[in-house]
């Protein structure tokens, strides 16, 4: 029991002990430690020898307080108290990973919307540039031609001079 008492005591913290708690239990388990040894006292030097032994444990027990009873009962309460805060924390978890969920599923939306906009971006370039293409191969055919009349408009000029 004084093990015990002494782990709960270094992890008071873990369980939600108060020292008060701490110091009743260890001044019941000095007063159980001191009626065991006056068992042991009475036991040896015979006290009451008209009386059976265990008609002197029983009464002495009797009158003792349940110190194991209570120890128990606080465990229990500790107990209690700390499966209380893990639900409390449980639900606040749960309503974080809602919360975090929503904001995942509103980004994922707002991804989708995004990459529908590059996509039509994209295609209006390829578009852009497909029309640039065409006007540009225009552009060369019509110089191409243009050159080609401009040569044949000076050789009809030169032969006009001529004539």
């Amino acid at each position: 029991l004084r093990s015990d008492l002494e782990a709960f005591r270094e992890s008071s913290w873990k369980y939600s002990l108060q020292p008060k708690d701490l110091r009743h239990k260890q001044q019941q388990l000095n007063e159980l430690e001191t009626k065991v040894q006056s068992i042991r006292v009475a036991i040896k030097e015979g006290v009451g020898r008209n009386k059976p032994v265990e008609g002197r444990l029983k009464t002495l027990v009797a009158k003792t307080p349940h110190p194991i009873e209570d120890q128990r009962k606080s465990i229990l309460a500790v107990q209690e108290r700390a499966k209380e805060s893990i639900d409390r924390h449980a639900e606040e978890m749960e309503r974080m990973v809602l919360s975090v969920r929503e904001q995942a599923l509103g980004i994922s939306d707002e991804v989708v919307a995004q990459n529908r906009l590059i996509d039509e971006v994209g295609d209006a370039v390829t578009a852009g540039r497909n029309k640039i293409n065409q006007h540009t191969m225009r552009a060369q055919m019509l110089t191409e031609q243009n050159s080609s009349f401009c040569k044949l408009y000076c050789i009809i000029l030169f032969l006009s001079a001529i004539l």
